[in-house]
């Protein structure tokens, strides 16, 4: 391979348009022929791969870290090593498990570096709520993003791909490389630790 990954990472602001931070639904794809293309040369296979799975990448990143430029750096750096890294890959396994892998690793290499802030709402509200009802939206999302970014990386990741990005648990499994009993013990506590941090601040009551 001679060309570099770079090469073919899709910026999330084409035609000045941000990266979307909601949630993030990942549709399968034919990712072993993909990569076997690449591997055998043709450029465009990994193309596909960029395009399939940069959003959910760029979207786990944004969510960790609050910072939608150090988002698009650690999505292009966990692109980067995947293409470099594409013969080590084991078709065994999944190709999105072992991406993500990487995105994790660069995400929490980027936080152990610099301190998160928990980002403003970068949704587009509705032009047909109200305006009470936009603020109280806005302050509700404020204030759970608070919550989320006073959570260890280790619980604030858990919440992310579960909640944020709807994966199950057959595929938080892989990527964290624990039993998938493990990861529901530890989204328990992570779910309990974001809950006590919205009692604090008042987001709801204790009961």
């Amino acid at each position: 391979m001679t060309c570099s990954a770079a090469d073919f990472f899709i910026r999330g602001e084409k035609n000045h348009q941000p990266f979307k931070a909601g949630i993030v639904i990942m549709v399968e794809t034919n990712d072993t022929h993909w990569v076997d293309q690449t591997r055998n040369g043709n450029t465009e296979g990994f193309a596909m791969l960029v395009n399939q799975y940069q959003h959910i990448v760029y979207h786990m990143a944004f969510r960790m870290t609050g910072d939608p430029c150090a988002s698009e750096d650690i999505t292009q750096n966990t692109f980067l090593k995947a293409y470099k890294r594409i013969d080590s890959y084991d078709r065994k396994n999944r190709f999105f498990s072992w991406l993500y892998r990487i995105g994790i690793n660069e995400t929490l290499n980027y936080i152990k570096k610099n301190r998160p802030v928990y980002p403003l709402n970068p949704e587009i509200q509705s032009s047909e709520k109200n305006p009470e009802e936009m603020m109280l939206e806005k302050e509700t999302g404020t204030l759970v993003r608070k919550a989320l970014h006073s959570l260890p990386a280790r619980h604030r990741i858990l919440i992310i791909m579960k909640h944020f990005q709807n994966l199950r648990y057959d595929e938080m499994a892989p990527i964290l490389g624990i039993s998938e009993q493990k990861v529901k013990a530890r989204l328990y506590r992570a779910r309990q630790s974001l809950k006590t941090h919205l009692i604090r601040e008042g987001f709801f009551t204790h009961e």
